[in-house]
């Protein structure tokens, strides 16, 4: 007996022993940089390194993994990844294991928009683990970077690092960028982090500990470098920087003391000396408040270097190699191990002359860098510096020394350096030779078509370019995200001459030009912009998007002119150039246009003096046809500062400032200049005599052009392109009592031709009278008695004067045409077209008489303020479709003012905006009042998004409803996106549908974000909330997601908030800010919400309970499958049914709602119901 059960035993051991060696057969072992690609094919996969794998080219990252990789001890090299969000070896992972992994020399970087960078992991999610893992390299992005996890949301154990951690914007940390509920469990790092964001968080192990607990166990933070931009923020720890809805559980975690803080810019900021400042960092006083478990214990360097100082916290001498004398490595690690990264741009293509500067490059352990050429006859080095000196081969060698625990870094670069035919006759030539040889010198021999070619913006040029009169059309670029954007991203004492653009299209960023984003010292003169669209967010203008000095440098523009359209999203624009931090710009000429969609400076020569250095403006002169903007400034430049000098510049007497001509005091050496006519504008005297331009050799007059136009540059040939650019005849002309009139003079020609107008169609509906004070012509829909003359169109050709007709191409329409319309009374529209005509009659009272389908329509929104009234009758639009790129403020109205919406229903609405903020169905609504409105359909945009309207001032909502999907990357709201100003007021109104933040912020059923000041007040009020809200790892809500203080306020705003039910059944994923904090300022009471489940909410009761009516205003329709209230006026809605939350509906609460009181008397209506207790549908229910 006792022999046959040993014989069993072996038998059972023998079974496990096969099972195991099956187990172990079943990893795919990779042994190459093809088997590490194909693990994409299998993400639920087991995997196991074989060997070492160096990687020989741009990382693609692989997501989303949710299987095993064991590194087996063996490294992965040479990690190279450009960009991305999220980003790493792995861009996500899902309950993942990766363990046993080295990834060495790696470089993750795109400064300026990455989010969730790591090494190893962009986005570990959902109890990843990540253990006994080693990483060394740089990571840089915009927002939680790390070392090794960009954002963990699991457990780190047994891990190291050596790497840089940098952030251009938000969160950066040692290990980790941010977590949720994560785990940080014996941990070391020892390289550096740093975050450039004035409120971003730094931390030697993680920069933001976010939704969740964070448990930190026995980990050491040893960097010898944490940085951040502003020290005073107290966001800056050894262990964690920055917390933000989350707790920290901490035990038996180390901080060194020979960390060095530093404040500032990346890798070059100033030491931190403010003694306070040091002591609350060491304190971990959270914000310069009280301590809290950030920092860790301060043990001194050599005790970190004490193998017994991590055997007494439980490091695992099976995991880890301890010794005396320095910090611990992992088990297999050699010492001295690969642990330092130097950091560099790419070296560009060697030609004869070609200088390279490497400044920059940076050791992760901040070492010396060596650079060291083989051949100097080749290729010499001096400081960081590499010239092609002759044609040849040399080996450039990057180094480090390192010591006995760090080895050096080495990396050597074989240049080969070549001639090069410097001439550029075809868009490949321009596209190739200019970014091969940045510092040569070329010549433009023919003009250059970019129409069909993915245009770039070249890298930074230092040389010289000779455009010899010839012309660049069609260069086309539009990524709203990318800074730096032009012909050139960046000049450095470069020069550049005689070089035309026409039809250029460039959208970007920040720094946004035709010639260069980015103008550092150096000439650039008579270059000409011809009928080019040039948009950015911010340092926007025609020629350059900054002007600045090169290391002392000065910046010289001069003898420029262009007609372009000019326009920002956001902040500063200017019609030659964004903004100066030094420099002269000189002798130059703006006729385009300049938009500003934000609240910063538009001018039309220089947005901004941005910087204290010398910067001079003189002899120029703006001929804009408009400056729109919502902010007034200056018309040559805004900022002027002690080192600035403005000298003899001039201004367009009829150009328009935000629709109107401009009342500031003439200075001609002054921010504003001096105005001149349009005649004046157009004669040889003002610009040889007045301004001293020299037209013996730079400008000109077309051929008999003098008298009739502006000048031009003599390299330009005719026939130029132009268009008519009016301001006036967007808009119906609208009789009320008979001043109302059309100012030809507010119709300009694009190089500011004078235009000869001819009425085509109803010159008897209008009197025209030359005007004093401007004149120009004026065209009256009345007659001197002040008698209408009659509603109808009035046409009018634009045309150029005869004599120079031939010398230009019109492009668009020279056609003006607007209705006249008698305003004494209201609008019947019954189309598609009339509904469009709504647009040119801002200030009108409208009525539907019919539904209307606006399916295929061309339609871009209501641009115009509309301050008028719209009464839908009980009528639908259907099928609105409008669709931006980037700005603020658009929707079907982009902005109403004092505006009426009532009794309408938009069904199947859309609203697409990409980088578009404000944007709803209203962008913009103040003082505008919403009743019985329906909305179902579709919003995205970027922030302040919202089916209703994104950004909300004063507004009042009463018996509406929105059912619809809002995507968005910041705020929203099925209502609001954002309240600010006065506020809002929401009163018996529903939300259902879907609501999903993706990036960052707030998101809730009715308003998004609270933004207040000290008038902001929110009545919310006997509301429903149905639908779904999603912005997992931030904030959401039912109905209000964050009551925020707002610029210059203390506190949140004023909230009344009572009577409103919320569904149990919802989908609400996010945490909760509102009304922990802010609950309501002095004033305002709160009543929390109830709760009721989705079929509650599919029956009259709890609307009536709330005060609904549904004698009058709603109704239940379940027959159209649509189970909650609709407006009886209106009816049902489409597109409820696929947006909605539906629930569950029985024959029972289909039927008709039965109601009768305890004496079983039938009652008609519940409106009707005194308080007291009655039978609904079979359940008792208590009236108050």
């Amino acid at each position: 007996m006792r022999k046959s059960l040993l014989r069993l035993k072996q038998s059972f051991v023998f079974a496990f022993a096969m099972l195991a060696a099956m187990g172990a057969s079943a990893q795919t072992q990779i042994t190459d940089e093809a088997g590490l690609k194909a693990i994409a094919n299998d993400l639920a996969g087991s995997y196991v390194l074989t060997n070492d794998i160096t990687l020989s080219e741009q990382w693609t990252p692989i997501s989303t993994f949710t299987g095993t990789l064991d590194g087996a001890g063996h490294a992965i090299k040479g990690l190279r990844i450009a960009g991305g969000s999220p980003t790493g070896l792995f861009g996500e992972t899902d309950g993942a294991t990766i363990k046993n992994l080295r990834v060495v020399e790696a470089k993750v970087a795109d400064w300026g928009s990455s989010k969730k960078a790591g090494i190893i992991v962009g986005w570990a999610k959902n109890n990843t683990t990540i253990e006994a893992c080693f990483t060394s390299g740089v990571v840089e992005g915009n927002d939680h970077v790390g070392g090794i996890i960009g954002r963990l949301e699991g457990t780190m154990k047994n891990c190291l690092s050596t790497a840089a951690s940098f952030s251009s914007g938000w969160q950066a940390g040692g290990l980790a960028g941010s977590g949720g509920t994560a785990t940080f469990e014996n941990n070391v790092f020892l390289g550096q982090v740093y975050c450039q964001g004035d409120w971003g968080g730094v931390g030697g192990i993680l920069g933001l500990a976010e939704g969740g607990t964070v448990t930190m166990k026995h980990n050491v933070s040893a960097p010898f470098a944490l940085g951040i931009e502003r020290s005073n923020n107290g966001h800056m720890f050894a262990m964690c920087g920055m917390l933000n809805n989350a707790t920290i559980e901490m035990t038996d975690c180390y901080a060194s003391d020979a960390i060095k803080y530093y404040e500032g810019a990346i890798r070059t900021g100033d030491p931190i000396t403010d003694e306070t400042i040091i002591a609350n960092i060491k304190a971990g006083k959270y914000g310069g408040g009280d301590p809290i478990n950030v920092q860790g214990e301060e043990k001194s360097d050599t005790e970190l270097k004490k193998a017994a100082t991590y055997t007494a916290i439980g490091f695992d001498a099976a995991v880890w190699d301890l010794a005396d004398g320095r910090y611990p490595v992992l088990k297999g690690m050699e010492v001295p191990f690969d642990g330092d990264f130097v950091s560099m741009k790419d070296l560009p293509d060697f030609f004869l002359g070609t200088k390279a500067d490497v400044g920059g490059l940076f050791s992760t352990m901040n070492r010396e860098v060596s650079i060291v050429s083989n051949n100097p006859a080749v290729v010499n080095v001096e400081g960081t510096v590499l010239t092609g000196v002759t044609e040849g081969t040399a080996t450039i060698t990057i180094s480090t020394i390192g010591d006995a625990f760090i080895k050096g870094f080495t990396r050597n670069i074989d240049v080969t350096v070549t001639s090069m035919d410097t001439n550029i006759a075809t868009a490949e030539d321009l596209m190739t030779k200019l970014a091969q040889n940045p510092i040569g010198e070329f010549n433009i021999t023919a003009d250059i078509d970019l129409a069909g070619v993915k245009f770039q913006p070249l890298p930074e040029f230092t040389g010289i370019l000779h455009g010899n009169g010839h012309v660049i059309r069609n260069m086309s670029y539009n990524q709203s995200g990318q800074a730096s954007v032009g012909l050139f991203a960046t000049t450095r004492g470069a020069t550049i001459e005689d070089l035309g653009f026409e039809n250029a299209n460039m959208v970007g960023n920040e720094n946004v030009g035709a010639l260069a984003g980015h103008f550092y010292g150096g000439v650039a003169r008579r270059i000409f912009v011809m009928n080019s669209y040039i948009e950015g967010r911010d340092h926007v203008g025609s020629i350059v998007g900054n002007m600045g000095n090169n290391n002392g440098e000065p910046s010289l523009i001069t003898d420029c002119i262009s007609d372009a359209t000019v326009k920002t999203r956001e902040h500063q624009v200017g019609g030659l150039c964004g903004i100066a931090t030094g420099g002269t710009l000189q002798n130059s000429l703006f006729c385009g246009t300049v938009d500003n969609n934000g609240h910063s400076s538009n001018t039309g020569i220089i947005s901004l003096i941005d910087s204290d250095d010398a910067t001079t403006i003189q002899n120029c002169f703006s001929g804009a046809a408009h400056i729109n903007g919502k902010r007034i400034v200056p018309r040559i430049v805004n900022g002027k500062r002690d080192a600035t000098t403005l000298s003899n510049n001039y201004v367009l007497k009829s150009s328009l400032y935000s629709g109107t001509y401009s009342t500031a005091v003439d200075d001609k050496d002054g921010d504003q200049g001096a105005a001149v006519d349009d005649a004046t504008a157009r004669t040889k005297a003002f610009y040889s005599e007045t301004l001293g331009w020299d037209f013996d050799n730079t400008w000109t007059f077309l051929p008999g052009a003098e008298g009739l136009m502006f000048p031009v540059l003599k390299v330009m040939k005719s026939p130029l392109k132009t268009r008519i650019i009016d301001d006036e005849f967007s808009n119906a002309l609208v009789y009320l009592v008979g001043d109302e009139y059309k100012d030809l003079g507010k119709v300009h020609a694009s190089w500011g031709q004078k235009i000869d107008f001819k009425i085509s169609e109803g010159a008897n509906l209008v009197d025209q009278v030359e005007s004093e004070e401007t004149g120009s012509t004026r065209l009256y829909c009345a007659d001197d008695n002040g008698q209408f003359l009659g509603a109808g169109t009035l046409t009018i050709q634009a045309n150029m004067p005869a004599a120079i007709a031939s010398l230009f191409t019109i492009e668009g329409s020279n056609t003006l045409s607007v209705d006249i319309i008698n305003g004494n009374g209201e609008t019947e529209v019954a189309t598609a077209d009339e509904f469009v005509k709504i647009g040119s009659n801002p200030t009108g009272k409208f009525i539907l008489t019919a539904d209307i389908d606006m399916d295929g329509k061309d339609f871009n929104g209501f641009t115009s303020d509309f301050s008028g009234t719209i009464d839908g009758q009980g009528h639908k639009v259907k099928n609105l479709k409008v669709e931006f790129n980037g700005d603020n403020d658009k929707g079907v109205f982009c902005k109403t003012v004092s505006a009426t919406i009532k009794n309408i229903a938009f069904e199947n609405m859309q609203v697409l905006g990409n980088g578009t903020k404000h944007i709803g169905l209203v962008g913009n609504a103040s003082g505008t009042t919403f009743e019985q409105v329906a909305v179902t359909g579709k919003v995205n945009g970027d922030d302040n998004v919202a089916l209703l309207a994104g950004h909300a001032d004063n507004v009042t909502i009463k018996n509406c409803y929105v059912s619809g999907e809002v995507v968005a990357a910041m705020q929203a709201g099925g209502f609001i996106g954002l309240a600010q100003g006065k506020g809002a007021s929401i009163e018996n109104s529903y939300f259902n549908g879907d609501i999903n933040v993706t990036i960052y912020g707030w998101a809730a059923g009715f308003i998004g974000r609270i933004e207040a000041s000290a008038a902001t007040t929110i009545n919310l009020k006997n509301s429903v909330s149905i639908g779904n809200v999603h912005n997992e790892g931030r904030y959401a809500h039912p109905f209000i997601a964050v009551n925020a203080a707002g610029a210059g306020a203390d506190q949140g705003a004023v909230i009344n908030y009572s009577g409103n039910i919320a569904n149990t059944d919802a989908e609400i994923v996010g945490n909760q800010d509102w009304p922990y904090n802010n609950e309501t300022a002095e004033g305002g009471e709160v009543t929390m919400e109830e709760y009721f489940g989705a079929t509650d909410l599919q029956e009259p009761t709890q609307y009536v309970l709330i005060g609904w009516d549904f004698d009058k205003v709603w109704t239940f329709n379940t027959e159209s499958g649509y189970l909650y209230p609709v407006l009886k006026s209106i009816g049902v809605v489409n597109d409820q049914i696929s947006t909605s939350i539906q629930g569950v509906q029985s024959e029972q609460k289909a039927a008709t709602t039965g109601i009768y009181d305890l004496q079983g008397r039938r009652m008609n209506s519940l409106n009707q119901l005194q308080k007291g207790l009655y039978i609904i549908n079979g359940r008792k229910v208590v009236v108050k």
